[in-house]
């Protein structure tokens, strides 16, 4: 509390190093002076800090995306490796390849290639 009391009434006159002895480990505090700080920037400060962020946004996104088609491809490959091995078991177990088509969804040919 102490320190939000001082930063309300001293914020804009306190110094960089005055404000690093406050803030200290308190990630709240700082994300309130950095704000804060954001009033004094020049319209270039202004605009590098905005393209910076744009730019960070668009690689964060990129990442999940490229993350998620990553999932996407694992999980329908190992979809696929499941279904192979269940047509492998129907196999061995005898069963006639036709019916094997039609439980797995697997094509003739990889069905007679998996024996």
């Amino acid at each position: 509390i102490d320190k939000w009391m001082y930063f309300f009434k001293h914020g804009k006159e306190t110094s960089e190093a005055e404000s690093a002895k406050i803030i200290g480990s308190d990630d709240i505090i700082e994300r309130a002076y950095s704000e804060l700080n954001r009033f004094n920037w020049s319209e270039e400060e202004l605009n590098t800090y905005e393209q910076e962020e744009k730019q960070e946004r668009d690689h964060l996104s990129l990442m999940a995306s490229k993350y998620d088609e990553g999932r996407a491809e694992g999980e329908a490959k190992g979809r696929e490796e499941e279904r192979e091995e269940t047509a492998r078991k129907m196999l061995e177990l005898g069963m006639n390849v036709e019916s094997i088509r039609k439980c797995t969804g697997l094509c003739l040919e990889k069905i007679k290639g998996l024996v």
